[in-house]
């Protein structure tokens, strides 16, 4: 556990020994995202994995408010407890915009490095914006997802991901796998009410804007199959961040660094490297 500033106590895993590695999990993660990783990743590394307030052991520690900027604050409090200087910090979906979200926030000097694993800077799409969720989750689609969620929280959430880009993801939802199943438990052993705050801040965000003003080296790594996004979305944010190293792997889904962890890892240390 580590203490933010506003009294709460957030669980943080640290392993490994070496430069600092901040890893940020999805929405309705927890630092077990990265639990295969970890060994590999510790000998090179040392790796910080926290679960966000709100998320995983965290979840009962945490306590409102649950915005973006507050999440950012405990990205801030995390670095600041652990006496961390330039660390690297690579952000998972949500775990994106918390890294985002700090660096508009407290700025990018104390940043050595940044990975962004399958984001997209804005959510909800428009009529100038089709880089967003599916390339067609308008606000009204979100005011509908954002109503169901506080009915059946975990089947919204499993049907988020079965009903977009990835043909495989429908398939094992359709047939109930046991993976769809245990996520199902998971889902449902949360309070939803701060996942549902959270979010709301997400699809309110647009960060559009900082992607054009990062001078930080940038290793981008997106799924050609992702559930949600694809190699239009890949190349938006490639092309908007001035220094950055696209990998687009192939069969890969909204979780690319898990599909093939082995070439994350690879890249990852190339990249950290350079």
């Amino acid at each position: 556990m580590f203490p933010t500033n506003i009294g709460n106590q957030l669980f943080l895993n640290i392993q490994g020994q070496g430069p600092a590695l901040i890893l940020l999990h999805s929405w309705c993660g927890s630092h077990l995202e990265w639990a295969k990783l970890m060994p590999e990743l510790s000998k090179h590394f040392t790796v910080y994995a926290w679960d966000a307030r709100g998320h995983g052991r965290s979840q009962l520690t945490s306590k409102p408010p649950y915005t973006l900027e507050h999440l950012a604050d405990d990205l801030n409090d995390l670095i600041s407890e652990n006496n961390l200087v330039k660390p690297m910090i690579v952000g998972h979906s949500m775990g994106a915009f918390i890294m985002w979200k700090y660096l508009e926030k407290y700025g990018q000097d104390n940043v050595s490095k940044i990975g962004i694993i399958d984001q997209t800077p804005k959510l909800v799409t428009d009529d100038t914006w089709e880089y967003g969720i599916y390339g067609r989750f308008n606000e009204r689609d979100n005011r509908i997802f954002m109503f169901s969620m506080q009915e059946d929280f975990s089947e919204c959430v499993l049907k988020l991901a079965a009903f977009g880009h990835n043909h495989a993801t429908r398939k094992k939802y359709a047939e109930d796998t046991k993976g769809i199943k245990a996520t199902r438990n998971l889902l449902k052993a949360y309070d939803p009410k701060p996942l549902i705050e959270i979010w709301k801040e997400l699809t309110e965000s647009d960060f559009r804007t900082l992607l054009t003003e990062l001078k930080i080296p940038t290793l981008l790594i997106y799924g050609e199959k992702s559930n949600y996004y694809g190699k239009s979305t890949a190349e938006f944010v490639h092309n908007s961040i001035g220094d950055s190293t696209l990998h687009l792997y192939e069969d890969a889904d909204h979780s690319p660094h898990l599909k093939q962890p082995e070439r994350f890892i690879q890249d990852l240390l190339e990249f950290s490297k350079k």
